[in-house]
């Protein structure tokens, strides 16, 4: 993804909380190039195609953080499901301190 096109989605991006995915019915999933997925036989992108179009039945959204050798370390694990199926995506992030571990969810606003 290239900057402007990086700059064009922050500035229609609204942090959400995850949860408030629940009821909805999502039309389109972006991942951001700086998620570290990488496309194993593109994988991920059938699973997360399980979510488009069918009322979202379960949202959650689990962290557990813990301290290894004075560095942090944040698991964060998102949980979706549809009547067409359930995938779970896993959020590993780790900082001496100087960096977020944070994921920030966000609605983008297409025109």
């Amino acid at each position: 993804m290239n900057d402007s096109k990086r700059q064009y989605l922050r500035s229609k991006a609204s942090p959400v909380p995850f949860e408030s995915l629940k009821g909805k019915t999502l039309t389109k999933i972006s991942l951001s190039d700086n998620m570290g997925f990488d496309d194993r036989a593109n994988c991920e992108k059938a699973h997360l195609d399980d979510l488009i179009g069918s009322p979202i039945r379960m949202a959650s959204m689990e962290s557990n953080q813990e301290n290894v050798d004075r560095q942090s370390q944040t698991w964060t694990f998102y949980k979706l499901a549809t009547l067409k199926g359930y995938v779970s995506l896993r959020w590993f992030a780790a900082s001496n301190g100087h960096y977020s571990e944070e994921v920030t969810f966000c609605q983008i606003l297409e025109n």
